[in-house]
């Protein structure tokens, strides 16, 4: 499988999210995307609208702290401190401009990497105090996936000898002239805007065995961006598929080769078992 242009939300969880925006700017918000991400900090939703005729896109972003508890219980944290927990901020971007909130709160429910939030909150540019968004009646439901990728690699020139997914997403693609296929990935935060991923796509009609790896196969691939973050497909190797995930739980092993033209040959050998479900919280 070779896929020119992943699409732009490849390995976005699955969710949405909704708001109504006043102030400066008013629209109804209704993301187009929502990405959950946990990161060795924080955990990180990103949702965002598209631009819509004379309207600009809008990108919402919330971060909790590590220490929400996964038991399915609401949390309410501050956006002002004005509570003991102050660890969540949120901010929205739009017609080039950082709206930061600096009041308000947000009710929060994790269970099984699930996320369930309601939100109010005033945002204001840094040196713009008096060009306020007000932020109300927002909703958030959104999901990764549970479970491992983990994938040991070997050759000249690698940045890290092994991988191991701090984030989980199995999604269904379709584009024009492709048939529908899964993208079954896990991707790690390197720096704070920039991730390394391995991705398993499959085509949805695909069964479970065991599958030789070739670029011309249009059903199966394997890809990465590990080397200098390009993205490149595995050119040979094997890959076994013990479960599909048309139920939301994949689990497949792979031995594969990259070798492309005028870069180093590397190995991998990875191992995957997901379940993303979105399951609701309780």
């Amino acid at each position: 499988m070779e896929i020119l242009q992943l699409p732009r939300n490849s390995h976005l969880a699955e969710g949405t999210a909704s708001a109504q925006i006043s102030g400066v700017i008013t629209r109804a918000f209704k993301a187009d995307t929502v990405r959950l991400d946990k990161t060795d900090a924080q955990w990180v939703i990103t949702a965002r609208q598209s631009a819509e005729g004379s309207q600009p896109s809008i990108l919402l972003t919330c971060l909790l702290p590590l220490s929400l508890r996964d038991n399915g219980k609401p949390h309410t944290y501050s956006f002002d401190g004005t509570r003991k927990v102050t660890t969540a901020s949120a901010a929205i971007f739009t017609a080039n401009t950082t709206f930061a909130a600096v009041s308000g709160e947000i009710t929060v429910t994790l269970r099984k990497n699930r996320i369930v939030a309601t939100f109010n909150f005033t945002a204001q540019p840094y040196n713009q105090p008096e060009a306020q968004l007000m932020v109300s009646r927002g909703t958030c439901d959104v999901h990764n996936g549970t479970g491992k990728f983990q994938v040991d690699l070997s050759g000249e020139m690698l940045p890290t000898r092994s991988f191991k997914a701090e984030n989980l997403a199995i999604n269904t693609f379709e584009h024009l002239g492709i048939d529908p296929y899964y993208n079954i990935q896990g991707w790690t935060h390197v720096f704070p805007y920039t991730e390394h991923f391995f991705a398993v796509q499959i085509d949805t009609k695909v069964r479970e065995g065991t599958y030789k790896i070739v670029l011309s196969d249009p059903r199966i691939g394997i890809l990465t961006n590990l080397f200098a973050y390009q993205h490149l497909y595995a050119t040979s190797g094997q890959l076994t598929i013990k479960k599909m995930p048309h139920a939301g739980h994949a689990i497949a092993y792979f031995k594969v080769e990259f070798n492309h033209p005028h870069l180093p040959v590397y190995s991998a050998k990875g191992q995957l078992n997901i379940q993303d479900y979105g399951q609701a919280p309780g």
